[in-house]
């Protein structure tokens, strides 16, 4: 009787089986909430096999849902079942270009970045696929210390807070910190 846990990404139709069991007179099929009696709208629907149907899955739909089996001769209520609704991640606009820097000095070529925030991945929906900076051919990544160079592969990867945190560990100047190809 009992539903399995499900995931969907948000905005798609979630499903729920309720598999009652035999019984004279047959049973009445209702769903909870996190235990509490769920309200059906234009959204959200219990078909007439008993089955419970999301049509544009929300995030507030994400919850434990049990089914409940009725008839005069008593009721069931099923285990719960978790609805997870994911949200992959998406690209914000690429912001605009700007000049490569090396060392806190100018450098030929030009760069510009995006980040993974609209939306964040959520719930274990996807990370956005692609590179989070692009640059002119003429903008090369600088020559110097190993460290400078991780610490530039950090920014790309994880954002500024890591870099900084780094760079507070391994004591670069504020100058490598302006570096950032």
């Amino acid at each position: 009787m009992s539903p399995s846990p499900t995931s969907v990404e948000a905005g798609l139709t979630a499903s729920l089986r309720c598999s009652p069991p035999e019984a004279v007179p047959p049973p009445r099929v209702a769903w909870l909430k996190h235990g509490t009696p769920l309200q059906q709208d234009h959204n959200v629907v219990i078909s007439a096999e008993g089955n419970l149907v999301i049509s544009r899955a929300t995030l507030q739909d994400m919850a434990n849902y049990s089914c409940v089996a009725e008839n005069i001769a008593g009721k069931r209520v099923s285990e719960p079942a978790l609805l997870t609704v994911y949200v992959n991640g998406g690209w914000s606009p690429w912001g605009p270009w700007t000049q490569c820097r090396c060392g806190g000095r100018a450098t030929g070529g030009q760069r510009r970045t995006r980040t993974c925030t609209e939306p964040h991945p959520l719930n274990g929906g996807a990370p956005c696929q692609g590179q989070a900076v692009q640059r002119t051919n003429d903008c090369v990544p600088c020559q110097s210390a190993s460290l400078k160079l991780q610490a530039s592969a950090v920014y790309e990867e994880v954002g500024i807070s890591k870099l900084i945190h780094i760079a507070l560990k391994s004591e670069l100047t504020p100058c490598m910190m302006n570096n950032k190809d």
